[in-house]
């Protein structure tokens, strides 16, 4: 015997807007009215009960204004940074607003050459959307195994760095992978600051 005598429920706490039937009885949780995060793709709406003689009905409307949106760019293909920048914008301003939160990821191989000059970048991101975050994911398109050859200290510094980096825990590995593509930035004379 159920203890519900309810035929619908609208009840909480779930971000999330979403109808459940448990026994023949539905509960509806209406979730917040904004999303909250990155996590939270779907839209958010209130719940409009409609009762008559023939029972419920539920119509779920949209409110939110605001969206949070994640991508990638593949940036393999670019030789320059204008041409990254031209991806990103023509990527992003069809599908984002100035009511959309924008986490971009950078990802695929960067020419050794390069630099994103993630600030510039950012910026150009911050036009189109009411918040946007840039993350560098991309591999270096430095030669390692060549430039560890060298009979150089580039050369040694390659090959202390990969010693270490074989050596280290998970959460450090990242962060020593960083530290030896900023070392070669460096003694390819390459401004730091901006990065």
């Amino acid at each position: 015997m159920s203890l519900c005598l309810a035929k619908f429920s609208m009840v909480g706490h779930y971000h999330r807007g979403m109808v459940k039937s448990v026994d023949k009885h539905e509960y509806f949780y209406p979730g917040s009215p904004e999303p909250l995060g990155f996590g939270e793709k779907n839209s958010h709406t209130v719940g409009l009960l409609k009762i008559d003689k023939s029972g419920i009905k539920l119509e779920t409307v949209p409110i939110n204004i605001f969206r949070f949106v994640s991508t990638e760019i593949n940036v393999s293909a670019a030789t320059t940074r204008e041409q990254i920048k031209t991806e990103l914008e023509n990527r992003i301003k069809s599908e984002v607003d100035k009511n959309t939160f924008l986490n971009v990821t950078l990802v695929g191989e960067l020419a050794s050459e390069l630099d994103l000059e993630m600030d510039v970048l950012v910026e150009k991101l911050n036009e189109y959307c009411a918040f946007g975050i840039l993350t560098d994911s991309t591999r270096s398109g430095f030669d390692l195994e060549s430039i560890s050859d060298d009979k150089t200290v580039r050369g040694k510094f390659v090959q202390t760095m990969q010693a270490k980096i074989n050596q280290a825990e998970k959460k450090e590995k990242s962060q020593l992978e960083q530290a030896l593509i900023y070392g070669l930035m460096a003694f390819d004379g390459r401004d730091l600051v901006n990065l």
